[in-house]
């Protein structure tokens, strides 16, 4: 290290110290507030502050209420932890100014603790070091998964499975549960409308009992809800922690001024607080969280029950996967926990989807990240998620794929299911790892885990999706092609080589509909690293549209892209030729101006033969220079068979002659109705012939009407 790196790096410690001194500082006086005043009439008192907003209103990602939702989950954890009912004050007023200083003790420490980490210095240049260190990054600013209804449509579906154990153990089900969690919202909603209402007739907010409006009784809950005083009662039981309470594994949370951010918070287990045998719900948005994880840990503690729920969860998650896919593709294209034979030994892939020349092979992982993977607390332990969960999840992909790719004549079978193919039927094999739970950003850019780890081969690439996300980005498709195309992309992401930082898959989806997801292109050239943000816009207003809002018709968000081009690949889809969706793929693949030009191009020919009733050509090169795609309008009167051999001739002389690796042929039948009437896909290497290449460009130049290379097209067809 020369010296002038030694010397920025002396400075960076030396304001990172500084940071460090802010951190504790904050902390401890922070401490010394909030103990004096009322636990609840503080929370509440925040609460109405930052977190309420107007019914029906969308919280947007640049919304301070979610960065105070933050503060505020952090400041009920503290409390919770660290007071007792004997040691926390007691309807004790509390003054605004008393509140305003707890806001800005609380923007500190956080302002503080996000400078402190971002100055530290890594322990070295390494995978596992940086992985540690945007994890911990991550974590102190994003919390878990963000569709409510989608959280609790998977609780509903993975537990009611379960009903009469969840009877048998916790006395009401998981139905009851969700009913109970909607009633608990109602009721907080409705307490922070009340308050309100004294607030527009003059009553401050520090001067109104808080208490009476947001604690409440089991028979209040149970005459609101309409179930038995019984069942809410149980559901309290389970639900509620009394103030002191700390997980069992956790027993030292929120002491270290340093870590306290990061540390277990009892909130996300039991999202109720008691106090004085009445109830408390802080932050209502944790109830579905709650609902979807914390049941599940219950499950596995019951030793009897343990391999009836462990050998059902497996089942249920690749029965939800094989469900979303079939939104998109038809029934007989996806096969769930179908087998194939390979050397020697009975294998299984979780969810199979063929179509046309697309093989995609998902495996599918329960696998809990654990508290210091999310964190970035623990390498070992990162390693160890992983390898459980993806790791594993990949071997099985490459094993798939490497039976695909080394056997001419391919078999995969189940009861009355035998899927058989040869290997030229299947262009690419695409793997894909669907996970359960929060992996939020771990799900991202996997191969930086692969190259800390090593956990399969490298060189291998897939998407790896959590569950939640793989079911919201498949409602957003309505054809094959343009989710395929998303996974394609998406996929390219894991291969650049600059640092990307997103929130979640939704993100990266946003960005697609709005750039394609080139992460590789001309704007980015220069960058190291790459922080997406805001992008998910779209997809967050669909979901509070029909979710929420409940609206009958709401549009998907989509990629902007011309009519005529929008026609023509809905048109190439519904046509029974041979690669038509790597067609598809390589034109989703122009940009916005691309399209457009493609199809006036298309269109100037069309009108160009209908005017003279001769057969006249177009052809594009992509700026990639790695294809390109012809175009032949002829008058044939319905004979196929010629406008094909003249599609084939001139694709074929054009991918010789442009030495490219892959190009399109549409044909058009001006006597038909059709947007096109067949295409053509040639891929693969080019003939080292220079004279070919010779009568290639002189019949080209000289615009005759086909190219004589039968020879040329027979080796390309094999």
């Amino acid at each position: 290290m020369n010296d002038h790196n030694e010397e920025y790096f002396e400075k960076i410690a030396k304001i990172n110290q500084r940071f460090l001194v802010a951190v504790n500082n904050d902390f401890t006086s922070l401490e010394e507030l909030v103990y004096k005043l009322d636990p609840i009439r503080l929370i509440a008192a925040l609460t109405l502050r930052h977190l309420c907003h107007p019914t029906g209103q969308r919280i947007e990602e640049g919304n301070p209420i979610n960065e105070w939702s933050i503060k505020v989950e952090f400041l009920t954890g503290l409390l919770a932890a660290n007071l007792t009912e004997e040691t926390k004050a007691n309807n004790c007023k509390i003054s605004e100014e008393e509140i305003i200083k707890v806001e800005a003790l609380l923007t500190s420490y956080f302002d503080n603790t996000y400078q402190y980490i971002s100055t530290k210095k890594p322990d070295d240049d390494s995978p596992q070091s940086y992985l540690m260190f945007t994890s911990k990054l991550y974590s102190l600013s994003v919390r878990g998964e963000s569709y409510p209804s989608k959280i609790l449509d998977a609780a509903q579906k993975l537990y009611s499975e379960h009903d009469s154990w969840f009877e048998a153990n916790l006395g009401f089900t998981i139905n009851d549960a969700i009913s109970l969690s909607n009633m608990l919202i109602k009721m907080n909603d409705l307490a922070a409308n009340c308050v309100f209402s004294l607030t527009e007739v003059g009553h401050k907010v520090e001067d109104i009992p808080l208490e009476n409006f947001f604690l409440f009784e089991a028979t209040h809950l149970s005459k609101l809800s309409g179930l038995d005083l019984a069942k809410c009662s149980a559901f309290m039981k389970r639900f509620c922690q009394d103030f002191g309470y700390k997980n069992a594994k956790h027993p030292n949370t929120f002491s270290s001024p340093q870590d306290a951010p990061w540390d277990f918070n009892t909130l996300y287990e039991r999202p109720i607080i008691r106090t004085s045998s009445k109830y408390f719900v802080p932050l209502t948005c944790l109830l579905p969280v709650a609902l979807l994880h914390s049941f599940y840990f219950d499950l596995i503690k019951d030793k009897e029950y343990y391999g009836v729920f462990s050998n059902k969860i497996g089942n249920w998650l690749e029965r939800q996967v094989s469900s979303c896919l079939k939104r998109i593709f038809n029934e007989n294209e996806v096969h769930e926990n179908i087998f194939y034979d390979f050397n020697g030994k009975k294998e299984e892939v979780d969810v199979l989807l063929k179509h046309d020349t697309k093989l995609l092979i998902f495996q599918c992982k329960f696998k809990r990240l654990t508290h210091e993977t999310k964190i970035g607390s623990s390498t070992q332990q990162l390693e160890v998620d992983f390898d459980k969960s993806v790791g594993a999840s990949m071997q099985q992909c490459l094993k798939a794929k490497k039976y695909v790719e080394s056997s001419d004549s391919v078999k995969f079978y189940k009861e009355q299911v035998d899927l058989k193919f040869k290997k030229g039927d299947v262009e690419e094999v695409i793997l894909i790892n669907i996970v359960f739970g929060d992996y939020a950003g771990h799900s991202i850019q996997t191969e930086k885990i692969n190259q800390a780890f090593q956990l399969w081969d490298s060189g291998e690439y897939s998407w790896t999706i959590p569950f939640l996300d793989f079911d919201m980005v498949t409602e957003m498709f309505d054809n094959p092609y343009s989710f395929l195309h998303y996974v394609t992309r998406r996929i390219e992401t894991e291969k650049v080589s600059k640092d990307l930082m997103v929130n979640d898959e939704m993100e990266l989806l946003g960005f697609y509909f709005k750039q394609g997801l080139w992460l590789d292109s001309a704007e980015f050239k220069n960058a190291t690293g790459l922080l997406l943000s805001g992008f998910s816009d779209s997809i967050d207003d669909y979901m509070h549209k029909k979710y929420f809002l409940k609206q009958k018709t709401v549009p998907k968000p989509k990629q902007e892209m011309p009519a005529n081009f929008e026609k023509l690949l809905m048109t190439i889809d519904t046509l029974a030729f041979p690669g038509k969706i790597d067609c598809i793929l390589s034109l989703l693949d122009l940009d916005h101006n691309g399209r457009i030009g493609i199809t006036e191009l298309f269109e100037q020919t069309k009108s160009t033969t209908l005017k003279d009733g001769r057969r006249h050509t177009c052809s594009f090169m992509f700026s990639s220079k790695s294809g390109g795609v012809c175009f032949v309008a002829e008058p044939c009167g319905g004979n196929l068979e010629q406008l094909f051999q003249d599609v084939s001739n001139l694709t074929a002389a054009k991918k010789q002659s442009t030495k490219s690796s892959f190009w399109i042929g549409l044909g058009y039948d001006s006597l038909s109705n059709h947007f096109v009437d067949l295409i053509v896909f040639i891929k693969g290497p080019n003939l080292d012939d220079p004279l070919l290449d010779k009568r290639i460009e002189e019949s080209l130049k000289n615009g005759s009407r086909a190219v004589e290379l039968k020879e040329f097209i027979k080796k390309h067809n094999q």
